[in-house]
């Protein structure tokens, strides 16, 4: 550090200079040396605690007799020391006053007393495992208290509880299990804060936190479940384990608990520690989402590990040994799937992925989704009609209070006299508007006269067709029969009868059919005008993807029929001048998926430009996909890897090679050859020119485009 001086500073004032002076300390803004320092220190720090283990001047400590010397921990500009308990190592705790403050004077730095948590979490967790967490109840009721409940609609509330009180214990929970009863009295002080209305009060709490924490398509709010929410956090862990098993955590981990064994096998063993509990609390879901992708083969078994695709279904049943087998497709059902399996043309050991995300990377999103399905009702999955009605809800265009608030009309979780009745808050059922009938959900939507007469304003008349006793097959029905931007005023409409319903209870203010009808639409209108201003700003923003070519290019695409598993690739070959020097058609069998046929195309597209001897070559398509994988030099492990593979070995028979993304418009002669080859089943190679059928089609397009930039500057005209 003598090399490093410090900075100096003058102060202007009134275009006169001051004195220079140097500070005492603190960063540098604007310096670019200043971040550095703490890595500079940081190095030179541990180089000299290596170095000290290294002439046994210090010792380290381990964690098991054949586990990894632990010496000491950086964590930014903290630094944790690890050594024997001796006066010559370490300060004890019944040090004399004295010899501390010498210490303190020499090193200088400062004493702690209170050295229970460290980086929000506690270093020592006894039996009282519930009371060393109690932190985080008392983070989220200060969350809590800090808002105005009367500021925030059902929307911001949803929004505030999934980005700020469930993140609070996201940090605890990615290192420890948390007892379950400490994550339902948080969900419970969540739930409390959903339901209430005002500090002070209770609210009536319409359904279970579970059912809550149901994801939206399936009729909940998407809300997290704390319990499977830790779990899926700890499986990461246990995913880093397995994938990057050469860190220190894995290494101290494995000395300790599973030196023989990997981690999928190991056992908890006795006295294990809250850390390696917790961690392997998470294998089971680990274990179900793992799956294999094949290489040589040799280390995957047939008939035990997860290799024919990502879902555990397809694990291969082991048929009896006195059956008369005699071929391998005898023996297996999946035969269509293994192969629909690419290998590499290159050899390459087998490896582990995580079957949930089609990358093959491991995602807490996924692992917790895959928690989900396994508690979800069945009724649920099975009824159709549940899933596309929100689908189609939380995908309109419209506010969150209002989508928050047809779901809880759907669910009949709104409190209508006939709802607050049958709770006993109320002895009162009957219509405040119409003093005729009792006011359930359905009277107050549609039976009721004013909200009959807001219906026919609206042009909305025929919502009112047919009898319906229950609200929900009111509610499927307009949703399947509407269209979207139906659906929409049938939405906002719901909400303004609502409010207004509300407004005559709680301030007295009675408004009629006209009133109401003259605030949806200039709500629709607002709305309208919102999406008006984004398409412009769209438009404004969009360029062109076209560049000015300067290499050989080869453009790919693929057509994919589902029902035969096939897939041709197209592929064309221009020079710099756009002119064409040669095309080609390719048939695939046994081809898993679109994804999967595009990848095909992009590796005969190399493969093209290779056979005819190019050098410099442009490799362009409308797969923003596997342009990506192929422009990467990092391993892929999703179910096109093995393609993916090949297409990277073959980069280096090239001087240069460039992949480029670009729009499906500029790539329609590709894409009509991968079309109708397809349907021919036939294959071909032209040099200098493309089919007479794709030439027609090309020119029919071209005449197409062209009137219609006529018909546009003649109407602009």
């Amino acid at each position: 550090m003598k090399c490093v001086t410090t900075v100096s500073y003058s102060v202007v004032l009134n275009g006169n200079n001051g004195e220079i002076f140097s500070p005492s300390r603190g960063l540098r803004q604007c310096d670019p040396l200043s971040p550095f320092l703490f890595l500079f220190c940081g190095e030179g720090l541990s180089s000299l605690i290596k170095l000290g283990i290294r002439d046994k001047v210090l010792k380290g400590v381990k964690a098991s007799r054949s586990g990894p010397q632990i010496s000491h921990l950086l964590f930014a500009d903290d630094c944790i020391l690890f050594g024997e308990a001796t006066e010559r190592d370490a300060v004890g705790t019944n040090s004399e006053e004295e010899v501390r403050r010498t210490i303190i004077r020499v090193l200088g730095v400062r004493s702690s007393n209170d050295p229970q948590r460290y980086l929000g979490l506690p270093n020592m967790v006894g039996r009282k495992k519930k009371a060393a967490f109690q932190i985080l109840k008392d983070r989220l009721r200060q969350r809590i208290d800090n808002w105005s409940i009367k500021c925030l609609s059902q929307g911001g509330k949803e929004v505030f509880i999934k980005a700020v009180l469930q993140s609070i214990p996201t940090y605890s929970m990615a290192c420890f299990l948390l007892p379950k009863s400490l994550c339902s009295e948080l969900e419970g002080i969540i739930a409390k804060f959903w339901w209430r209305n005002n500090k002070g009060k209770k609210g009536i709490h319409w359904c279970a936190w579970k059912d809550i924490c149901v994801p939206k398509e399936f009729g909940g709010l998407g809300f997290r479940n704390l319990d499977k929410f830790n779990i899926a956090l700890l499986a990461k862990q246990g995913w880093r384990l397995i994938t990057y098993s050469n860190s220190l955590l894995a290494c101290v981990l494995k000395a300790k608990y599973y030196p023989n064994e990997n981690f999928l096998d190991a056992a908890l063993g006795n006295l294990p520690s809250l850390t390696w509990r917790s961690i392997w609390s998470a294998k089971g879901i680990l274990e179900k989402g793992l799956c294999w992708r094949v290489g040589k083969g040799d280390g995957i078994s047939v008939w035990t590990d997860l290799w024919v695709s990502g879902n555990g279904a397809d694990r291969l049943q082991n048929h009896h040994r006195n059956e008369n087998i005699r071929l391998v497709a005898d023996l297996i059902d999946e035969t269509r799937k293994i192969l629909q399996i690419p290998l590499a043309k290159s050899v390459y050991e087998d490896f582990q992925v995580w079957g949930g995300e089609p990358l093959g990377k491991f995602s807490v999103r996924s692992a917790y989704k895959l928690l989900q399905e396994s508690t979800l009702i069945p009724s649920n999955i099975i009824q159709t009609d549940t899933i596309n009605f929100y689908k189609k809800l939380w995908s309109l265009n419209m506010p969150s209070k209002i989508k928050i608030t047809v779901w809880r009309i759907s669910w009949n979780y709104i409190p209508t006299f006939s709802n607050l009745k049958m709770n006993r808050v109320t002895t009162v059922d009957r219509c405040l508007r119409c003093q005729q009938d009792a006011e359930d959900s359905i009277h107050v939507f549609r039976s009721c006269p004013t909200t009959k007469e807001v219906w026919k304003l609206l042009n909305f008349a025929w919502v009112l067709n047919n009898n319906f006793s229950e609200c929900w097959d009111w509610l499927t029905w307009v949703s399947t029969c509407g269209t979207t931007e139906q659906c929409r005023t049938f939405c906002c409409g719901l909400w303004r009868i609502w409010w207004s319903r509300n407004k005559l209870i709680y301030e007295g203010k009675k408004l009629n059919s006209w009133d109401i009808t003259r605030q949806i639409n200039s709500h629709i209108s607002e709305l309208e005008r919102v999406e008006d201003r984004k398409f412009s700003l769209d438009a404004t923003t969009r360029f062109s993807h076209a560049e000015q070519r300067v290499n050989v290019a080869v453009s790919f695409d693929a057509a994919y029929d589902q029902q035969t598993f096939r897939s041709a690739s197209g592929l064309v070959v221009y020079d710099v001048g756009e002119r064409i020097l040669a095309s080609k058609a390719v048939l695939h069998s046994n081809v898993a998926s679109p994804f999967a046929a595009k990848a095909h195309a992009g590796l005969q597209a190399v493969r093209l430009g290779e056979q005819m001897g190019f050098t410099i070559l442009d490799i362009i398509g409308d797969s923003k996909t596997v342009i990506m994988k192929c422009q990467s030099g990092n391993r892929d492990s999703s179910n096109i890897g093995a393609l993916i593979r090949d297409i990277q070995a073959t980069k280096s028979n090239f001087q240069e090679i460039r992949f480029r993304f670009i729009p499906r418009t500029e790539n329609t002669c590709a894409d009509l050859i991968a079309r109708e080859m397809l349907y021919k089943r036939e294959e071909f190679y032209l040099e200098g020119e493309i089919p007479d059928s794709i030439r027609r089609q090309m020119e029919q397009l071209s005449r197409r485009t062209l009137d219609r930039e006529e018909r546009r500057k003649s109407g602009a005209v």
